[in-house]
């Protein structure tokens, strides 16, 4: 809508584009490669849920809206997106923290493992035991 009527030429080299993975099904695979946030630059992991999220939660203001003056539109936008960021916020906090605990345990064990490989001695080689040069040399080799 917005190139149909030449609104923001000055900013277009701003956006970019993206697209779910439904596209896919009902128009072309290049276009999900194209276009797929996981594929591009400064989308991070995101995969466009928050949004469809955001678009789900204002749903409700259609109605309300549709019969609202311009202002009380503006307003009601405003005030569900401010609640809606405070909700995902904090719950975001939470989620964070859970992750944060899971890479905690994640690397320890990881952390456990590895010592415990280093102690070991190779089966094919009794003279060679598996320390971190020497996992990295076969790392290199792959």
């Amino acid at each position: 809508m917005y190139f149909q009527c030449g609104l923001l030429p000055q900013h277009i080299h701003c956006l970019s584009f993206a697209t779910s993975v439904f596209h896919a099904f009902v128009h072309k695979w290049s276009c999900q490669i194209m276009y797929n946030p996981c594929f591009n630059r400064f989308w991070g992991l995101s995969n466009g849920e928050g949004l469809e999220r955001l678009w789900s939660f204002l749903a409700c203001l259609i109605a309300i809206n549709h019969v609202s003056t311009c202002l009380h539109r503006l307003l009601n936008i405003e005030w569900h997106t401010q609640y809606f960021s405070r909700m995902t916020t904090m719950a975001n906090v939470e989620w964070l923290l859970q992750r944060f605990q899971h890479a905690t345990d994640v690397f320890q064990q990881a952390k456990t493992a590895l010592i415990q490989l280093s102690q070991k001695r190779s089966t094919k080689f009794p003279f060679i035991s598996y320390t971190s040069d020497y996992l990295q040399q076969q790392w290199a080799l792959e």
